[in-house]
């Protein structure tokens, strides 16, 4: 068998990033906190392990750990470029 790695995430944005990353409802009561499930992210079998509200623990198999922390890093850029943008004023057209 092969080892696990582990990946932490534990930001603010947490949620919103497990969210782009897999199919598991972490802001509903489908995944509460202490709860661990299988899931794919992209073409990864990965354990996921709700620990807090803003903190997951990613198990994968190290083979594809470099993989999976260069997923997790564009999906964090995402989350905060689409966050930054929302809390942008809307620009003004010409004329307005």
């Amino acid at each position: 068998g092969d080892v696990l790695s582990l990946d932490e995430i534990h930001v603010e944005f947490a949620p919103d990033l497990m969210e782009r990353l897999c199919m598991l409802d972490v802001n509903g009561l489908g995944f509460p906190v202490s709860h661990v499930s299988r899931t794919l992210i992209d073409h990864m079998g990965v354990i996921v392990w709700h620990r807090s509200t803003n903190r997951f623990t990613l198990l994968v198999a190290t083979s594809y750990a470099s993989s999976l922390a260069e997923r997790v890093q564009q999906c964090a850029e995402d989350v905060t470029t689409l966050a930054r943008y929302r809390t942008q004023p809307a620009a003004r057209r010409p004329g307005e």
